[in-house]
């Protein structure tokens, strides 16, 4: 397929999430690659009953289609999982057909693709001769390293991006005859920047979709311990999803109204408020690819402690508390470690704050217009 000759900058196109006011943090890598400059970028994404929030000039670049995609249960077996399983295929079907409308018309040099969900799409590309580039971010992961039919709809694709080193290794084995590049995502240092007192609020902070992956219900459960010596103290978790009810039911049976707050999605400002005032961030993750929150939490000065989960050590190091995946015990010792001590708190908070702003959106749009131009240019 050959692209319209009338551009001065080669195009991209992009399909994948986008921020919203509910869930602004989804979709913030290719909010900031729509910025890229010397390639035209335009985007597919879902539509939803979301609030997109939009200037005039992202919104003509940008192509909306319905992608009911159920959520999962945590146990992949039985007749409910089928069923989901079932759903999910043909919203990726109509998603797929929709988008590949848009993409043939466009005719675009590089087609880059933020989710293994979509599949066709890719492999249809690939046969009209577009440069693909596919990205995993995150839980996508789990999809790729539980499931060989995803990887076998996968076959032939030549380069693949993710956000975390310890992904990139398995990727590696799973597809041998693929470039594998290691871009990490970025914090913008600049919204933190001081408008107010940071950390003077006794609170622990939890930021993500509220889906068994985030290990929030466990985060509860030893927060309900760290109260009864700490009773003064609060856990807020920021975010909204399918286990909402079950998170709030688990917070009344442990009678810990007073101590533990769902505070729903918000938006960026807020949220860059929230995380600037509490005084620890905790990471109580199940899975994680390099968590775009802990990023910003340590920006905000946070003390933090998370699960070394993922490339939750690369991004923290010895700048925050890293606990072994499923201790419970060691993980309430570090957050009581970190309220007990004031020094601490605050010496670890400000080797945070610098080794966070090593990570910048800048690096990571440069990584990618980087990997453009080598494509395109070997392909000349």
């Amino acid at each position: 397929m050959k692209r319209l000759k009338n551009k001065i900058y080669p195009l991209v196109i992009r399909v994948g999430s986008y921020p919203s006011a509910q869930k602004p943090g989804q979709g913030l890598a290719v909010l900031k690659l729509m910025a890229m400059k010397k390639f035209e970028t335009e985007l597919i994404t879902y539509k939803t009953n979301e609030d997109y929030v939009f200037n005039d000039k992202l919104k003509s670049k940008t192509y909306f289609f319905k992608f009911r995609n159920p959520t999962m249960p945590k146990t992949r077996k039985g007749l409910i999982f089928y069923f989901l399983q079932i759903k999910r295929f043909w919203a990726i079907l109509y998603f797929s057909l929709m988008a590949i409308r848009v993409i043939s018309a466009k005719r675009p040099d590089i087609l880059h693709v933020h989710s293994p969900l979509h599949f066709l799409i890719i492999q249809w590309a690939r046969l009209k001769d577009i440069e693909v580039f596919l990205t995993f971010h995150g839980t996508d992961f789990i999809r790729i390293k539980e499931s060989i039919v995803y990887r076998l709809l996968l076959t032939g694709i030549k380069n693949i991006c993710c956000v975390s080193a310890l992904n990139r290794n398995e990727l590696i084995n799973f597809f041998p005859h693929a470039n594998i590049h290691l871009v990490s995502n970025g914090v913008d240092a600049n919204e933190f920047l001081p408008s107010f007192e940071y950390n003077s609020e006794k609170t622990v902070v939890a930021v993500g979709t509220l889906r068994w992956h985030k290990g929030f219900d466990r985060l509860i459960i030893m927060f309900s311990l760290i109260v009864k010596t700490h009773p003064e103290w609060i856990l807020k978790i920021i975010g909204d999803g399918p286990d909402k009810e079950m998170l709030q039911q688990l917070i009344i049976s442990l009678d810990l109204q007073s101590n533990v707050v769902l505070t729903g999605a918000m938006g960026r400002d807020k949220l860059t408020m929230e995380l600037s005032s509490a005084k620890i961030f905790a990471l109580s993750s199940v899975t994680e690819g390099l968590p775009k929150v802990l990023l910003e939490a340590m920006c905000a000065k946070s003390a933090c402690v998370a699960f070394n989960v993922g490339d939750c050590s690369r991004v923290l190091g010895n700048c925050g508390l890293l606990i072994e995946p499923g201790c419970s015990e060691s993980f309430i010792q570090a957050v009581v470690s970190l309220i007990n001590d004031k020094v601490k708190r605050r010496h670890l908070s400000m080797l945070a704050e610098r080794r966070a702003k090593q990570f910048s959106w800048n690096k990571y749009l440069g990584l990618h217009q980087k990997l453009y131009q080598q494509v395109l240019s070997h392909k000349q």
